[in-house]
């Protein structure tokens, strides 16, 4: 008993290490997303509902700001401008949340990983919020709903795991005993992601410098 005891608290001495870390990420979101201190930082504290819901309000403006930055202002940049270019850039911010995922991923705004996990965090959102009887559910109760064929373990995995090695690892409802901590350490690596693209380095990514670099040569093959 005493053994399992220190094992319990030394695993969460170290979360609070991670925890820790992630606090200059949290705030930067809570900032840009003009948010009072703990909105976000509070959500690894909340009910499952509530903390399902937050990150996904978190991430679908963050994840727009991040493609407007990144993408579309390479579609309204004076040497790539093009007629039509304006309302190309809406339609990209209008569009799904999948479609944005994909744009991200292309973009390199996002990993497969995060993308992963956003798809997750969003189907477990849907079900909280499309029925109110749902409110009340954990999320291993909303995995296995939405997956039972596969006990829910897929989404779950996808919450919880960043890397294929540690989702193979974790084959039973046991191995989750910390899904709402690692959850919310893997919302914080998207959040670090999405924050990077929108507030880029000075240098045009490799992306942006392709972009560029192709209108310019096609403006000069075309002079005269």
């Amino acid at each position: 008993m005493a053994d399992n005891t220190h094992k319990d608290a030394s695993s969460s001495d170290g979360l609070e290490k991670f925890f820790r870390a992630i606090e200059p990420t949290i705030s930067d979101a809570e900032t840009h997303l003009s948010v009072a201190p703990g909105t976000i930082g509070n959500i690894r504290d909340d009910s499952d509902f509530l903390a399902i819901v937050k990150m996904h309000a978190t991430i679908e403006p963050m994840l727009n700001d991040a493609l407007e930055q990144s993408v579309t202002r390479a579609l309204k940049h004076p040497k790539v401008a093009f007629p039509g270019g304006d309302a190309l850039a809406d339609f990209v911010l209008g569009a799904n949340l999948e479609a944005k995922i994909r744009l991200a991923l292309k973009s390199e705004i996002i990993s497969e990983s995060n993308a992963g996990f956003i798809r997750a965090v969003a189907r477990v959102r849907n079900f909280y919020a499309h029925n109110v009887s749902n409110m009340p559910k954990t999320i291993y109760e909303a995995a296995d709903e939405l997956d039972k064929q596969g006990d829910g373990l897929a989404i779950l995995r996808e919450l919880m795991a960043s890397t294929s090695a540690t989702k193979k690892k974790l084959t039973s409802r046991l191995a989750f005993v910390y899904l709402k901590p690692f959850m919310f350490l893997r919302f914080a690596d998207l959040l670090a992601n999405l924050m990077r693209g929108i507030r880029p380095p000075p240098a045009l990514s490799d992306v942006m410098k392709g972009i560029l670099n192709q209108r310019i040569d096609d403006e000069t093959q075309a002079s005269p």
